[in-house]
């Protein structure tokens, strides 16, 4: 069964990456069908695995054409103000009022309306108490999903698509949400009020963050688990306790078996019964791929022998992950599906190789002290997931986890213990209140020493190491090293492991020769701002150099420093900053910088000449005064080599022009850079009396690569200025929906009209350049 999952695995990767039209899909394998029922040998088999592959294709192509068509029709609806009826799904509080997941029935506009079988979010700030199942009608602006805007951020778009929702709907703040229907019910609703009950039950009896985790391990509702806390089980790498899994479908089944047996049902029923108390599990808590996954293979690890048949691990593994896939391909892309099967397969895997290799002495099998025996079991077993879903944690979070498998063997026993307690307390909590009241101070009390662990653990130095995303070389390089290993430990394949080093040894060597250094430049979307972060390599061993010239806004509580500048800044595995360029001290240029000075490693900080302060701009001074960080006030005639192989050349402002000029945008550090043959040209906020000054330096000033000057507002980008740059690209980083109403059509034509290939942060997301120097390109991250 493992070879018919991953010919379907491949089939849904091949559709995925060439998005090839069903019809060409069934024609081809039409014309194959008889080739090779031609084969004599096996040609049952082949034909089976072949449609496998193209089933695989198929359910996927079917999924992107709905995708595509559901997207294009919300298209129309973006932006706009609609009427939502549908099914209220779930509810749950936010800090300004309450988030509904409706089913849609309808959502119209004045000139257009559609009925399709998608959810959305509707959010309002009104406090107001409607139950599930209630139809009712919202009123109010939507917004479609957006993909990740820049390089490492996580796709919201793509997880929630997943789920089948599809926008957000902010409801008008002058109406209430109106009640259409509060007579339908259904058993998805029934569910969702009896999660919400026992939710009630544990903040009644527990109280609290306690409560807050209980409700999370039994019904697996975790919104209202305080955001220290989660980090901290992140840090510490067993957040996956919080994720309703395999671990509490196996601390169900440890409840239940025994259960079973207490109350003496007949062979065959017992089976039945623990198989019914597993489905009824996932469905309490909201049916998740990790949980059905779970489920579906303990129910047939369980039901095995009532078909007198033996219960092979993998052909579980592989016949759970088929049917799921079958049912939903796009389940192949989600973190959860995948960090939850490759978790198994690696416990079923790795656990059997350490009995192999473990001296005698050390091997489960024989040791006697029943704790030492659990201890280390349980030891092996987190080890062993470990290694299979590593790539994964190091691909979607860049960090490698250390401290976690110490503490999974202390923590996870306790998570056991509370599970138990919480189901104890769901089957009491009705007819023995003080049982139920006395259970809820022990978990309390449990559930605060999880809590100090967790903590302790996560603030510890080695607890993780944060490292750049891997590329796919260094997924294959890790594994080959780990298949290295355990072949040269185990003497009957110690021969074999000299086939993996040399391949290992490949691995590394080859993209060394083939590696070319580029020079990056991304211009972050940051919004209604400036940002942007330049890798400059400075050997060919893969070290670079980072220049962060300007970081983004600050203000109402959104710092894009710490929001998007660091984020990125992470999945490029940086740890020094070695310049910061302040173009001018206006808060969507620098408020970022503050998350910069107090997350990373800064060695230098220009400025422009200016007697402009703020709180915000006083502060970061202080803080570079603080730290010892060298400073400088840069003016025209700067030629600075210590980034080598990029030069770096200061235009503007000159000390002259930095006296009398009141305009802070117009006092922006305007510098050239020159990497090769090719430059560019960041002019911060730069306006027309900027650029007037700006021809002076004439042919200095052209450039392959134009920032254009003030989010491409009216008053920047004069025709005479744009004439002496004649840049190959000009990006406008602005905000979608500004109230500035940036960029300015007629500097847009301008722009079009010189040649430039015109690129906005709005529009696109980040835009990341590269070159080599000869020439420069789009990389579509």
């Amino acid at each position: 069964m493992v070879s018919f999952l991953l010919l379907l695995i491949s089939g849904i990767i091949f559709q995925h990456y060439l998005s090839i039209k069903t019809t060409p899909i069934l024609l081809i394998a039409l014309v194959l069908i008889p080739i090779i029922w031609l084969v004599r040998s096996k040609r049952l088999l082949i034909l089976l695995l072949m449609l496998t592959f193209f089933t695989g294709m198929i359910r996927y192509s079917l999924i992107q054409k709905r995708f595509e068509h559901i997207s294009n029709i919300l298209n129309s609806f973006d932006k706009k103000e609609v009427q939502l009826v549908g099914k209220i799904k779930t509810r749950s509080k936010t800090k300004k009022g309450v988030k509904y997941l409706i089913e849609n029935q309808t959502i119209a506009t004045d000139s257009f309306r559609w009925e399709g079988d998608v959810k959305f979010h509707l959010y309002s700030d009104k406090d107001e108490f409607i139950p599930m199942g209630t139809v009712v009608k919202g009123v109010g602006e939507f917004k479609q999903l957006r993909g990740p805007r820049n390089p490492g951020e996580f796709d919201f778009q793509s997880f929630y698509q997943r789920k089948n929702i599809w926008g957000i709907i902010f409801q008008d703040k002058k109406t209430k949400i109106i009640i259409v229907d509060s007579t339908q019910y259904s058993f998805s609703e029934w569910v969702e009020n009896v999660r919400q009950s026992v939710k009630t039950m544990f903040e009644r009896s527990i109280g609290g963050e306690a409560g807050s985790l209980m409700t999370a391990l039994i019904v697996g509702l975790r919104e209202e688990i305080p955001k220290e806390i989660k980090q901290d089980f992140v840090d510490t790498g067993v957040i996956h306790v919080l994720a309703v899994s395999g671990l509490h479908v196996g601390y169900v089944l440890v409840i239940f078996l025994p259960i079973v047996k207490l109350f003496r049902i007949p062979y065959g029923w017992d089976k039945i019964a623990v198989v019914l108390a597993l489905i009824a599990f996932a469905i309490f808590t909201g049916g998740k791929a990790s949980v059905l996954r779970a489920v579906i293979m303990a129910s047939l690890y369980v039901i095995a022998p009532l078909f007198n048949r033996k219960a092979n691990l993998w052909n579980i593994i592989a016949v759970t992950a088929i049917g799921l896939l079958v049912y939903n391909p796009a389940y192949l892309f989600d973190l959860g599906f995948l960090l939850s099967f490759t978790a198994v397969a690696s416990i079923v895997f790795f656990y059997k190789q350490f009995e192999k290799v473990l001296p005698e002495r050390t091997k489960i099998s024989n040791i006697k002290n029943p704790v030492l025996k659990y201890m280390f079991a349980l030891f092996l077993v987190s080890l062993s997931a470990q290694i299979g879903t590593l790539p994964f944690t190091w691909m979607f979070f860049n960090r490698i986890p250390i401290i976690s498998l110490m503490a999974n063997v202390i923590i996870v026993p306790l998570i056991g213990l509370l599970v138990a307690l919480g189901f104890a307390i769901v089957l009491l909590g009705s007819w023995l209140p003080f049982l139920a009241n006395t259970f809820g101070s022990v978990v309390w009390l449990l559930s605060q020493i999880i809590f100090w662990l967790t903590h302790s653990f996560a603030s510890l130095p080695v607890a993780f190491i944060d490292i750049k995303t891997p590329s796919v070389i260094n997924i294959l390089q890790y594994i080959t090293i780990i298949a290295f290993l355990f072949t040269l430990i185990r003497p009957v394949t110690k021969r074999k492991s000299l086939l993996l080093l040399v391949f290992w040894l490949n691995l590394i060597v080859w993209p060394w020769i083939l590696h070319r250094p580029a020079l990056d430049i991304i211009f972050l979307d940051v919004g209604q701002g400036d940002g942007a972060i330049i890798r400059i390599p400075t050997s060919f061993w893969g070290k670079s150099k980072i220049m962060i010239i300007d970081a983004g806004e600050k203000k109402f509580g959104v710092d894009k420093g710490e929001k998007v500048v660091l984020p990125t800044l992470k999945h490029l595995g940086v740890k020094k900053v070695n310049l910061i360029v302040m173009t001018h001290p206006h808060s969507d240029h620098i408020g970022g910088v503050e998350a910069l000075l107090e997350n990373t490693q800064v060695e230098k900080i220009w400025d422009t000449r200016t007697t402009y302060r703020s709180k915000l701009y006083q502060r970061i001074l202080t803080r570079i005064e603080q730290d010892s960080i060298p400073y400088l006030q840069m003016t025209s005639g700067k030629w600075v080599d210590d980034y080598s192989p990029l030069q770096v050349f200061v235009i503007h402002p000159d000390s002259t022009f930095a006296k009398v000029e009141d305009n802070v945008n117009n006092m922006s550090v305007v510098t050239k850079l020159v990497y090769g043959d090719i430059s560019l040209l960041f002019v911060g906020d730069l306006e027309k009396e900027g650029d007037w000054e700006m021809l002076s330096f004439g042919d200095l000033n052209r450039s392959n690569v134009l920032k254009v000057g003030h989010h491409g507002s009216i008053t920047s980008t004069t025709q005479q200025f744009l004439n002496l740059v004649q840049p190959e690209y000009a990006v406008v980083s602005v905000g979608e929906g500004n109230k500035f109403n940036h960029p300015s059509e007629l500097v847009l034509k301008r722009l079009r009209l010189s040649g430039a290939t015109v690129c906005r942060t709005d529009l696109e997301g980040a835009i990341w350049l590269k070159t080599d120097g000869n020439k420069i390109w789009r990389h579509y991250w």
